[in-house]
């Protein structure tokens, strides 16, 4: 579900970008791989509902995670894998 750049890809948007906005305000490369596999994961986790009940450690773990949108996403997931989580956590 993880997703990193390879190293000449984000030297090589860190090179381009500055020229590419000077030439146009709008030009700007993205690698936006990152977002759309972990869309898919959200949506395949909450297509299987109780059944993805083996990704619950690793989606704890993303509970912690630096960035709000992530924290959101795993709390909605993990609420939609395990109800009783809610329940849990507001005891």
């Amino acid at each position: 579900m993880l997703y990193k750049p390879p190293a000449w890809r984000i030297k090589a948007y860190a090179l381009v970008n500055p020229i590419a906005r000077r030439l146009n305000t709008s030009w700007y490369l993205d690698d936006y791989r990152e977002q759309t596999r972990a869309f898919g994961a959200a949506v395949a986790f909450m297509s299987m509902g109780t059944n993805a009940q083996p990704a619950m450690p690793f989606l704890r773990q993303l509970l912690n995670d630096t960035n709000i949108v992530i924290r959101i996403a795993a709390s909605n997931l993990v609420l939609n894998i395990e109800p009783a989580a809610l329940k849990r956590a507001t005891r």
